[in-house]
C-alpha cells in the first residue's frame, strides 16, 4: 500500500508540473547552431522528453527535502539536546545566557530552493545593518522556541505562520549578547509579495539553498572581544557580507547537509 501511495503522488506531481508547462514556449536551441531552427522534434518525442524533465525535477525536490529532514535534530526531542556553540572565554565554564531568542531558517519549498535571509534596520540599537534570519526575542505568549521563530517571522517580513512547516532545529548559539539562539529550519510556501516591517527590517534576500550548503564558498575570520580571538564564519553573496551568528548558523546546516545524500548543486 505504502508503494501505491507513493506512486499516487509521484503521478499527482508529474501531473502539476506537466499543467506548469502548458503554453510555454522552448527556449533550446541546439548548441553551436546559433540562431539556425534545429531539426524539428517528433510530437512523441518532445512529450517524452517533458515527461523526463518533469520527473527528474520532481525527483530533485523530493531529494533535497528528504535530506534536510535527515539533517536537522527532529523537533520531537526538543532543544534540550541539541548541541551548544558557546562564545565563551577558553578559561571559562560555559554559563547558560539569561536570555531566549529564535530564528527562523525558512527555505522557499520550490524546485530551486531558496534561504530567507534580512538586512536588520539601520536604526536598530543592536548589530544594525547586519544580514539575520527573521527572529527574536521569547515573549511569555510563546509556548516554545518554534512558536517564537514563527511569530518573528510573521512581523519582520509577513510571512503567515501557516505558511511555514517547521521541520527541526540546528545546533543552539549561546552569544556574548547573553541570548541562547535556537535556530528554527522550516519548509516556507513561496509567497508574494512579503510585507517587511520597517521598524526592524531594511529589506529581504534570499540565497539559493546550493549556495549556502557549499562549505568551500565560506571564509574564516578571528575578531577581538573583550581579549578573546574568536573565528567567525563569513560568506559573501551579491554584495551581501553574511557573517557571525548568521553564517555560523548557515555553516552547521551545510556541515549537517554534506553528512547525508541529496544536496542540491552537490554533484
Amino acid at each position: 500500500m505504502a508503494g501505491s501511495a507513493a506512486a499516487d503522488e509521484d503521478r499527482r506531481h508529474l501531473a502539476g508540473l506537466r499543467a506548469a508547462r502548458t503554453g510555454l514556449r522552448p527556449a533550446w536551441q541546439p548548441a553551436g547552431r546559433g540562431p539556425e531552427r534545429g531539426p524539428a522534434v517528433r510530437p512523441q518525442a518532445r512529450r517524452n522528453c517533458r515527461a523526463l524533465s518533469a520527473v527528474t525535477a520532481e525527483s530533485k525536490v523530493r531529494d533535497w527535502r528528504a535530506a534536510l529532514r535527515r539533517a536537522v535534530s527532529p523537533l520531537d526531542r526538543g532543544a534540550r539536546h541539541l548541541n551548544i556553540q558557546a562564545w565563551t572565554r577558553p578559561d571559562e565554564d560555559p554559563v547558560r545566557p539569561n536570555r531566549t531568542a529564535a530564528v527562523l531558517v525558512a527555505v522557499l519549498d520550490q524546485p530551486d530552493p531558496q534561504l530567507i535571509l534580512t538586512v536588520r534596520a539601520r536604526h536598530l540599537a543592536h548589530h544594525p545593518g547586519q544580514v539575520s534570519f527573521p527572529g527574536g526575542s521569547a515573549m511569555d505568549t510563546d509556548a516554545s522556541g518554534v512558536l517564537t521563530a514563527l511569530r518573528e517571522a510573521e512581523e519582520e517580513i509577513g510571512l503567515a505562520t501557516d505558511a511555514v512547516e517547521p521541520i527541526g532545529f540546528l545546533d543552539r548559539v549561546d552569544t556574548v549578547s547573553d541570548f541562547r539562539v535556537l535556530p528554527v529550519v522550516g519548509l516556507a510556501r513561496p509567497q508574494a509579495p512579503f510585507v517587511l516591517d520597517p521598524n526592524e527590517v531594511e529589506s529581504m534576500f534570499t540565497v539559493p539553498l546550493a549556495v549556502a550548503l557549499d562549505v568551500d564558498k565560506y571564509h574564516e575570520d578571528m575578531i577581538e572581544r573583550d581579549g578573546v580571538r574568536r573565528r567567525v564564519y563569513r560568506l559573501d553573496w551579491q554584495g551581501e557580507d553574511i557573517w557571525g551568528i548568521t553564517a555560523h548558523i548557515l555553516y552547521d546546516l551545510a556541515r549537517r547537509m554534506a553528512k547525508v545524500s541529496g544536496v542540491p548543486g552537490s554533484t
